[in-house]
């Protein structure tokens, strides 16, 4: 059964919510030990965190070829932390009411009780709401805040966090993963299908604060998962951030599979054969060997960005 769904406009007002706690402006060690001893984070992650604070440090603002500058950013004037005055429950009914207001007005739980296996709801740093259908979770499916999966699936959520997406590749990444809080881990088994699509919702609420959720999607061999994320924020005249980044671990080639099927609306393929390989001085390009080049690598060589994107939008 297909249902439809509205998700009304963000609310540019803010929500009358007083947050239990807020970090000074500005980002020191300090405020990174801060947000890792108030999760109880386990001590690699703590060691990622001040990582990825050195690089921030050392890194300048990216100049990306087409888009604005942004120098004029002040990040000494953002808020890093913002803890709202709400703990984290699989109820609608104990979330507070003023932020369970501005979900509702969101169409969040709406959209939970008529078109969804599962949400997320995170207000501010922190998720105040989430849950999980019981069909779904006998699948063997995980669907988690990700402060909760750090100590509750710790090995897995250790071999796959920060695989994707390099903490040294530019000065907002560093940043990312020096205060991230939040967001979403999700495992689906071999196998196993999610039918009916998990949700998870930003909302930030304080004024010139920054949101940092990371996503982590693990979908093992032949397994299938629809997941939406949706953000939003008053509207203020002072700036604010929001740097989330996202871990998509898929199977080799499942990925394409999926984004074909997207694209086309039709099923792409069941089975891939290698007809030739790509070569790197002279040896078979792979994962394996480390001998793979990646986008920093082929612009360092000087290759402009624009002629990297018509290869791959004339040969993909």
């Amino acid at each position: 059964m297909e249902h439809l769904v509205t998700i009304s406009r963000p609310q540019e007002t803010p929500t009358l919510s007083t947050p239990r706690y807020i970090a000074k402006p500005g980002l020191s060690e300090a405020t990174v030990r801060e947000i890792s001893a108030s999760k109880d984070e386990p001590a690699w992650m703590l060691r990622l965190r001040l990582d990825a604070y050195k690089e921030f440090k050392e890194k300048k603002m990216p100049d990306w070829p087409g888009m604005p500058s942004l120098e004029r950013l002040n990040l000494d004037a953002i808020t890093y932390f913002v803890r709202p005055d709400a703990k984290q429950s699989h109820s609608w009914e104990d979330v507070p009411q003023e932020i369970k207001t501005t979900f509702e007005k969101l169409g969040i739980p709406e959209a939970e009780r008529t078109a969804l296996g599962g949400v997320g709801a995170q207000f501010e740093s922190e998720v105040v709401y989430h849950n999980l259908k019981e069909s779904i979770a006998k699948q063997g499916v995980i669907f988690e805040d990700l402060d909760v999966a750090v100590k509750k699936y710790p090995d897995l959520v250790r071999k796959h966090f920060a695989q994707c997406i390099n903490l040294r590749d530019h000065r907002f990444i560093s940043l990312h993963y020096a205060v991230w809080s939040g967001g979403t881990f999700i495992y689906v088994p071999k196998g196993v299908k999610v039918e009916i699509p998990l949700q998870a919702y930003f909302r930030m609420n304080t004024k010139s604060m920054g949101q940092f959720e990371h996503t982590l999607i693990i979908v093992d061999e032949g397994a299938e998962l629809h997941y939406i994320e949706g953000c939003s924020a008053p509207r203020y005249e002072q700036a604010s951030l929001h740097a989330g980044g996202v871990d998509l671990i898929f199977p080799h080639h499942e990925n394409e599979i999926a984004q074909s099927g997207c694209a086309t609306g039709q099923p792409f393929s069941k089975y891939w054969l290698h007809c030739a390989h790509l070569v790197v001085e002279g040896k078979k390009m792979s994962k394996s060997l480390g001998n793979f080049y990646t986008l920093r690598d082929l612009t360092a060589r000087g290759i402009e960005p624009m002629a990297i994107r018509w290869v791959l939008l004339a040969t993909h």
